[in-house]
């Protein structure tokens, strides 16, 4: 025998070794210990085998009976919805009027002092609007202008918030938001809203720009009948 095949024969004892150990631990790990601890080797692969395999149905049913469980207690079709997202999204609202009452009085307290617009700061938000669509390229030819200030201060103490309905006050002061993103701040591109409106979805925006629209047809085709 040469080196190379000593060299071999060593290393595939020295693996043998390696997995009849491995086997070693394995049966005794199974093996049943009666109670004189003496140890029967009788390993028992399908029991091993089946409770794994309890295990991970087990892993995989909980999550899904939990669900189920949920669903029932928010009283949520869970078969109306396709995805785990819409699911939660019906959770979430379920959480939220969870304990809203049909007949009681959710009339928020409003004991802030009404917004008065002043002409400085008036004159400030004309010039903010005019350089904000300047940078984004937008027709500033019929903008709103600093003397429309006396027309706006009535406004806003007259209407409320476009969206909400809620009125104008020092605490939530109003902006004019663009209906149009491609024009500038005209006195028809704007809505009237709350400055924590700023980032109203564009979306929901424009459809009420359209709803208003379709509104002023539905009307002037009645005064025309």
């Amino acid at each position: 025998m040469n080196g190379a095949e000593s060299s071999f024969g060593v290393q595939s004892q020295s693996s043998l070794k390696s997995q009849q150990a491995r086997a070693y631990l394995i049966a005794l790990a199974l093996a049943d210990i009666d109670i004189n601890c003496n140890m029967s080797i009788t390993i028992i692969m399908w029991d091993y085998l089946r409770y794994y395999n309890l295990q991970d149905t087990r892993l995989m049913i909980e999550p899904l009976d939990y669900l189920i469980d949920m669903f029932f207690n928010y009283k949520i079709d869970m078969l109306q919805f396709m995805s785990m997202s819409a699911s939660a999204n019906a959770i979430k609202y379920a959480l939220a009027y969870w304990d809203f009452k049909l007949d009681q009085d959710y009339t928020p307290k409003d004991d802030y002092a009404p917004f008065i617009l002043t002409q400085n700061y008036w004159n400030i938000k004309v010039q903010n609007y005019l350089e904000q669509d300047k940078r984004r390229n937008r027709d500033t030819s019929n903008n709103i202008k600093e003397a429309d200030c006396a027309f706006y201060r009535k406004l806003f103490l007259s209407i409320g918030c476009h969206i909400c309905k809620a009125r104008f006050t020092s605490k939530n002061p109003p902006i004019l938001d663009r209906i149009n993103n491609d024009r500038g701040h005209f006195a028809d591109n704007c809505l009237i809203t709350f400055s924590k409106h700023d980032r109203f979805n564009p979306f929901v925006k424009e459809f009420m720009s359209q709803r208003i629209q379709d509104m002023v047809v539905s009307s002037l085709r009645f005064i025309r009948q």
